[in-house]
């Protein structure tokens, strides 16, 4: 793990509502793209790579946190990463590790007994329920996701068509616009096509000199 990730860490922490799936504000795109922006100023990373990194590191802690579950009893598991500690805080928003590693133990225990239980023959089918509702979960997760790289793009154009617009001729046209607007209506239109004939004869003059 770079400085960069352990930093982004850090920011995202300081925003609940991008997190935490019962905050009323979890849904909200306009207030999670704002704290988006807020987190790439502070770590210098274009908003969606900062968006991108965070659910990879969100995705491998929570798929490391369910191995991690189902090795508890081995005291010669697999050695902790240190993004796993650094991200200690966020285990009470993955609780549906927690439930995906009690079931594939539940299911092994009963496995080994299948041979003389009639019940442990049926338990295996409770799986297709439970996963079912994780993966929908994920999927709501990463379409949410989507929609904020979707409006900070869109935003970013927006600021970009509004910055190639401010320039000389545009503020001029703007200021011609604000005077049609101050005369009389039946006169509007003349006066438009004067402008219209006056900057077209210019052009043709400029063409042919």
């Amino acid at each position: 793990m770079d400085r960069v990730e352990e930093r982004l860490i850090e920011e995202v922490r300081k925003y609940d509502h991008l997190y935490n799936f019962s905050s009323k504000n979890y849904k909200d795109c306009q207030m999670a793209s704002n704290s988006w922006r807020d987190i790439s100023r502070n770590t210098g990373v274009e908003v969606a790579e900062c968006m991108e990194r965070w659910k990879n590191l969100r995705d491998e802690y929570a798929r490391l946190r369910m191995k991690l579950a189902t090795r508890s009893c081995d005291p010669g598991g697999q050695k902790e990463p240190a993004f796993y500690h650094l991200l200690s805080w966020l285990a009470p928003h993955v609780k549906y590790c927690e439930t995906e590693s009690h079931y594939d133990q539940t299911t092994s225990s009963e496995e080994s007994t299948s041979s003389s239980s009639a019940e442990s023959d049926t338990d295996p089918v409770e799986s297709p329920v439970s996963r079912p509702k994780r993966k929908r979960k994920r999927d709501q997760d990463d379409w949410f996701v989507e929609q904020l790289v979707n409006l900070e793009e869109r935003r970013v154009e927006a600021e970009q068509m509004l910055l190639q617009g401010d320039d000389e001729c545009s503020r001029f046209g703007q200021t011609v616009a604000d005077m049609l607007r101050r005369l009389p209506e039946d006169s509007v239109s003349e006066v438009m096509f004067e402008v219209y004939n006056l900057i077209h004869e210019s052009r043709q003059n400029f063409c042919c000199s």
